[in-house]
């Protein structure tokens, strides 16, 4: 038997549908971006772990590449990403960093095209990130129109994502 959700349960089902979506194609993006530092400047990848924190998409936005940051400077550059890491990332790391961008193996050709490229999937990601929190506020909202979801969001493990995509379905 079909079942057709209705009221909040439907909405709670097309917003669960959007989010995934809107999940794949951040995915995409970052997989794209990560492909264009590898290309410009490989050895960002290896010390920075992770794309997707603030301090990398804030590095990449200002310091994309090796030349901005040796021109930073270590000193301005441990000072920064100590400020955007909010202290996580220290000394250690931004001498890799800046060891990585002085003996970088990157193309140098074509590069500002690059950089207009990652500039651009930067502010997609960071659009794609705002607009998947959107949907979760949303999915909030219906799911305090359901009674029993107090109770499932109570157990532990479950969150309002798991909880919208349950009684979505």
């Amino acid at each position: 038997t079909l079942v057709v959700p209705e009221g909040a349960a439907a909405h709670l089902r097309r917003l669960t549908q959007v989010r995934e979506r809107a999940l794949r194609a951040r995915t995409m993006m970052l997989n794209q971006l990560q492909h264009l530092i590898f290309v410009i400047f490989p050895e960002f990848l290896s010390i920075m772990n992770n794309i997707s924190t603030k301090t990398a998409a804030y590095l990449l936005n200002h310091h994309g590449v090796p030349e901005s940051i040796v021109e930073l400077g270590l000193y301005s550059l441990n000072q920064v990403m100590k400020k955007v890491s909010r202290g996580k990332l220290g000394r250690q790391r931004a001498e890799q960093l800046f060891e990585g961008a002085k003996n970088s193996v990157g193309i140098g050709e074509g590069k500002q095209s690059i950089i207009l490229e990652i500039e651009h999937l930067n502010v997609m990601i960071a659009e794609e990130g705002r607009f998947i929190a959107s949907l979760e506020k949303q999915m909030l909202c219906y799911l305090q129109q359901i009674p029993y979801s107090a109770c499932l969001l109570s157990i532990k493990g479950l969150g309002v994502v798991t909880v919208a995509g349950l009684i979505g379905e």
